[in-house]
Parts: structure tokens; C-alpha cells; sequence
């Protein structure tokens, strides 16, 4: 119990819970490349996947389109990683 959290008005608790709430700790973006395979279709931000041992949120999806013997479709995810 904290006496500065006991005035009246409430201000002093709101303004304690908007700091603890708005903490997010260490992330760091991590970038990968994938084949696009129809099984999976586009991913979209907001998503969790793993890619090898990196575990993380989708933060930004692009799209690639290259043909070389054949049309090569590649995706690059932004993943936002927290250790």
C-alpha cells in the first residue's frame, strides 16, 4: 500500500497505471524470407509464427514476384521477437 495512491481524486493511481500498462520491455524486428506456399497463403500482420528457432508476431508482410524458369513468389515477414 502506497499513501500517494489513497488521494481522493484518483489522479496519482491513474497516472501509475497508465505507465505500468503502457511498459513493453526489449523487442527487437527480425526479418525473413519464405517461399510463398499456397497451403499457407499471405501472411498477415498480427499473426504468430516460428520460423526455425525465432518465435514471433507478423508486424509487416511484402510480396515478391520474380520469373525465372517459372513464377517464384516469395514473402518477407517483419516479426517483432521479444527475448
Amino acid at each position: 500500500m502506497d499513501s500517494l495512491f489513497c488521494d481522493e481524486s484518483g489522479v496519482t493511481a491513474r497516472q501509475r497505471a497508465i505507465y505500468e500498462l503502457s511498459k513493453s520491455g526489449f523487442s527487437e524486428t527480425v526479418t525473413a524470407t519464405m517461399p510463398y506456399l499456397p497451403a499457407l497463403g499471405v501472411l498477415r500482420p498480427g499473426q504468430f509464427v516460428q520460423v526455425g528457432a525465432v518465435r514471433g508476431m507478423i508486424r509487416k508482410v511484402s510480396i515478391a514476384a520474380v520469373w525465372e524458369r517459372g513464377l517464384k513468389i516469395t514473402q518477407t515477414l517483419g516479426l517483432e521477437v521479444r527475448p
